[in-house]
């Protein structure tokens, strides 16, 4: 996620009364193996703020891992 994105994510939110947009995150993962899977974080701020995601501001990066 990107500065921009964050910033867009706690622009539109409920908790700051906005009704009309909702960022929403799409998280997909393991792809090509058999457990590929998809979890959906709605209003990704609201989850921020009551602490049910946690988010790492500054360390923007991707890492193949092999294994």
């Amino acid at each position: 996620m990107s500065k921009a994105q964050y910033r867009r994510m706690q622009e539109n939110t409920t908790t700051m009364g906005n009704r009309d947009t909702i960022y929403v995150i799409f998280r997909v993962y393991n792809l090509g193996c058999e457990n590929m899977g998809l979890r959906i974080y709605l209003d990704p701020e609201e989850l921020r703020v009551s602490e049910r995601l946690k988010f790492t501001a500054e360390s923007w990066s991707v890492v193949p891992v092999y294994g």
